[in-house]
């Protein structure tokens, strides 16, 4: 070869050697490539392979473009090889991510729209876990819902045996895998369960080789622990963090979800006799819900085509009373056209931020602009500020808990005005 710098060896090293033993050296598989070289010095046409990968010596896995083109002597015979490579583990190493990020994106959309569903608990858990599963190529699962304040009960399985189910059906908090995941709020993965002490001992009767426990925190709330089973070895990678994060918070929050009083909603509109009185129920929810200083709600007049206030908590009795603005206008007017969350993380340094100026005492606080959408229309917006200031105060646990109640509170206003319950 004329040079295989690239490996660190010059070519004076290289010059006069045979390549069978030169290979090795390079960490590259000497069989395949020499198998290669003879098909095409034999064939007499050039050989091309666009990604292979080898273990450099003494360093991390390498990918490279590899060709083979026979070099032909003037009587037309093979008289050699020039063999040439390229090192593309950057590139691939950047297409890798773009896959792994776009694995992350699908699984909480995929999430995210599940517990944006008014489901029960079961429902949630198993929806929930057949996404996990079928987004990591895990085989089986088990999800854990905290009882009490030590203990992690199995609420929901999914192709795993009932024996193995009821003997390990109850863990404390702090002991063995499961409950060390819930203890430190951490991500643990297991290569090979057969090696390890933590997990459970009969794992491997179930044919599982390999896992990964993902804590279910919602907000500073340990709420259970999700299990992903494999049959393979390795099927569960560091690399992956991002993606059994995402998956941790959504179905975290699907849970929150399904014991949060969303069936509140119905009872509070079957109750009341006016939008008002729905919206001062609704606001009075989502205040202890939501630890919210002061909130306020707008919904879309067709007629007059206006936000107007229908409720508000938190302020000076009748503030807002007779507060309008045109869609567009202002934060709540932008989110309700956009149909997007707007968060401001210092409303006084936005100039529309509030409308009119006579909230006060607000201007330095964290402000959220909530758009009530159902079945895709806007009918109008919840406004709150949390008890949180400056940046980071609201997590994305908090505001994805938030768009589901504005989801559910539109979706039942929505019903209410349309079947005359209510009216504006």
């Amino acid at each position: 070869p004329a040079s295989v710098q690239m490996w660190g060896i010059t070519a004076g090293n290289a010059v006069g050697r045979k390549l069978s033993g030169l290979l090795p050296e390079l960490g590259l598989a000497t069989e395949d490539i020499m198998a290669k070289v003879k098909e095409t010095m034999g064939e007499k046409s050039a050989f091309h392979e666009d990604c292979f990968k080898y273990n450099a010596t003494g360093g991390a896995p390498r990918y490279m473009k590899f060709d083979v083109v026979p070099i032909m002597s003037a009587d037309g015979n093979v008289a050699g090889a020039m063999l040439m490579f390229e090192d593309i583990t950057e590139d691939v190493k950047v297409k890798q991510s773009l896959k792994r990020k776009t694995k992350v994106i699908g699984a909480i959309y995929n999430l995210s729209t599940l517990v944006s569903q008014p489901l029960t608990m079961n429902k949630t858990l198993q929806d929930g876990l057949e996404v996990a599963m079928g987004v990591t190529g895990a085989d089986a699962g088990t999800v854990y819902l905290t009882e009490g304040r030590h203990d992690l009960v199995i609420t929901f399985s999914k192709n795993l045996s009932r024996q193995f189910v009821e003997g390990h059906g109850h863990v404390k908090i702090g002991e063995g895998f499961t409950g060390t995941v819930a203890k430190n709020g951490e991500i643990y993965i297991i290569s090979s369960v057969a090696s390890d002490k933590r997990p459970a001992t009969d794992l491997s009767m179930e044919g599982i080789v390999s896992m990964a426990g993902i804590p279910l925190r919602f907000r500073d709330e340990m709420i259970g622990v999700l299990e992903l089973y494999s049959k393979k070895a390795g099927a569960f990678s560091s690399g992956d963090m991002e993606l059994y994060t995402g998956i941790g918070e959504q179905l975290a929050v699907g849970v929150r979800m399904a014991k949060a009083p969303l069936n509140e909603f119905g009872r509070i509109l079957a109750s009341s006799k006016s939008l008002a009185d729905v919206a001062a129920e609704i606001l009075a929810l989502v205040e202890s819900e939501f630890d919210a200083r002061a909130l306020w709600m707008y919904i879309y007049d067709e007629k007059d085509r206006r936000l107007k206030v229908i409720g508000q908590q938190g302020f000076p009795k009748g503030t807002l009373n007779d507060l309008s603005i045109a869609p567009g206008e202002g934060i709540a007017g932008k989110a309700f056209v956009d149909k997007k969350p707007m968060l401001l993380e210092n409303a006084s340094s936005h100039a529309d931020a509030l409308k009119p100026a006579e909230i006060a005492g607000f201007d330095d606080e964290t402000l959220i602009a909530m758009p009530l959408l159902a079945d895709g229309d806007a009918i109008g917006v919840l406004c709150l500020y949390p008890n949180v200031r400056g940046p980071g105060g609201i997590d994305n646990e908090y505001l994805n808990l938030l768009m589901v109640f504005a989801y559910q509170i539109a979706l039942a206003i929505k019903s209410a005005l349309h079947l005359k319950f209510i009216k504006i």
